[in-house]
């Protein structure tokens, strides 16, 4: 029987990460390098292409057996007229080239009238859970639209990790499920020690408008929040977002998300680590701190650019025994639509 083709979880360990370097992720990508713990590949795009940045939706790295592998290919085809071949060819290109021990594979040509929702930013795996020791793939789906077919036939004949939990992101405007989903690993280094044996070794993030209202509830309505940012704003305004009927569709949905996560993964709400979140015609209005890249104990997060927030999400991940990184993605990622996650990818093994 051929070894099956694996995903990582963002709690297996780290052997490089890839970025895309233009003029505008090139003080990113410096950071990035300074503080990562591995190797980092910054890919130079053509200028002609330079808004294209998101590494995490050109590629999915795999294993089969003890060997890497690269899912490649479906971007070509866009109903909105982007042009996302070049990137595409420019990423295979350099893992033959560089990195030619990574296997390349195409497993399904490019839709058109797909929008984003093929990109591999909304291809995820969790850690192991029950009946699934490799894991469970997780994607969102939104509305009619799920993840590519070929794709998902490729990876139902591995069997391993199949079926997946589709998760609906028909509340976003990109749709994919790493805005949704996340996992941590989660040393308890101040929890109570009979606690312990009681609770995983990981922690799922989720979005909380809640919590992005909790950490707003003290301010004056005309403190100024997102100082020097294109979306400078008021705390004003933004309790007025989180409680507009937008950010309770929202809850609802995510209410929905945790019972699904609870019934089909077996996540408890005491494995669920919400994170502050507001969210304007289905893109994040934070920086989105769920969309975070996770490396060993290192996490690097969007800066939410803001005093509160920073404080509020520092507390929560650093209880877990997390080194957090809170790295400026305003611009290029965040004014884009995207995050950090979204703008890297991750070579990983399986641990």
């Amino acid at each position: 029987m051929e070894t099956p083709f694996l995903l990582c979880s963002s709690l297996d360990p780290v052997e490089a990460l890839f970025v895309i370097e233009t003029l505008r992720t090139k003080s990113f990508v410096a950071e990035l390098t300074r503080l990562a713990s591995v190797p980092v590949h910054a890919l130079a795009n053509d200028p002609a292409h330079a808004s294209d940045i998101w590494m995490q939706d050109t590629v999915e790295f795999g294993v089969r057996g003890d060997r890497p592998v690269a899912l490649l290919g479906l971007r070509d085809k866009h109903d909105q007229g982007l042009v996302c071949g070049p990137l595409d060819r420019l990423v295979e290109r350099y893992l033959q080239e560089k990195l030619p021990h990574i296997e390349r594979m195409n497993v399904g040509e490019a839709l058109p009238k797909r929008r984003w929702i093929d990109w591999y930013g909304n291809l995820e795996v969790s850690p192991p859970v029950p009946g699934f020791p490799q894991g469970r793939i997780l994607t969102g789906r939104q509305k009619e639209l799920s993840f590519h077919p070929e794709a998902l036939a490729f990876l139902a004949k591995q069997k391993v990790q199949w079926p997946p939990v589709f998760v609906d992101v028909s509340w976003l405007t990109i749709g994919h499920v790493d805005e949704v989903i996340n996992f941590v690993p989660a040393g308890a280094k101040k929890e109570k020690r009979e606690l312990r044996a009681e609770r995983k070794g990981w922690r799922a993030l989720l979005p909380c408008p809640e919590s992005a209202a909790s950490a707003l509830s003290g301010l004056s309505d005309d403190q100024p929040i997102f100082v020097g940012k294109p979306g400078e704003t008021t705390a004003g305004k933004l309790k007025a977002l989180a409680q507009n009927a937008e950010q309770q569709r929202i809850r609802a949905a995510l209410k929905v998300t945790r019972e699904q996560l609870r019934a089909e993964l077996g996540i408890e709400d005491s494995d669920i680590l919400a994170l502050p979140a507001l969210f304007e015609d289905g893109l994040a209005v934070i920086p989105n701190p769920v969309n975070s890249l996770v490396v060993g104990k290192q996490i690097f997060v969007p800066d939410p650019c803001f005093t509160p927030f920073r404080h509020q999400l520092a507390s929560k991940l650093s209880e877990l025994g997390l080194t957090v990184h809170f790295l400026d993605i305003w611009e290029p990622y965040h004014t884009a639509s995207g995050e950090l996650h979204c703008g890297t990818n991750a070579l990983r093994r399986r641990a």
